[in-house]
């Protein structure tokens, strides 16, 4: 498995919206993702500062995604 590279925020949330995540709630700034088929994840939002590695590939675990499709989706982004 390769490194995945890192990214802010923004950047994982503008993903998951294009991979069909929505919004469905946000408690202080944890926002929390649901997907239509039921998968959900949570990502820390605070501008400017980017997620640690570990914090990206336990997002990636959650969505079934993995380091080179999420390159791959970034790219395309």
């Amino acid at each position: 498995m390769s490194t995945p590279k890192i990214t802010n925020a923004k950047q994982m949330e503008k993903l998951l919206l294009k991979l069909g995540f929505k919004m469905v709630r946000q408690k202080g700034k944890h926002i929390f993702y649901r997907h239509h088929d039921g998968g959900t994840t949570t990502v820390p939002y605070q501008k400017g500062d980017n997620l640690p590695r570990p914090l990206i590939r336990r997002i990636l675990n959650d969505i079934n995604l993995t380091a080179d499709q999420y390159q791959d989706e970034l790219d395309s982004l």
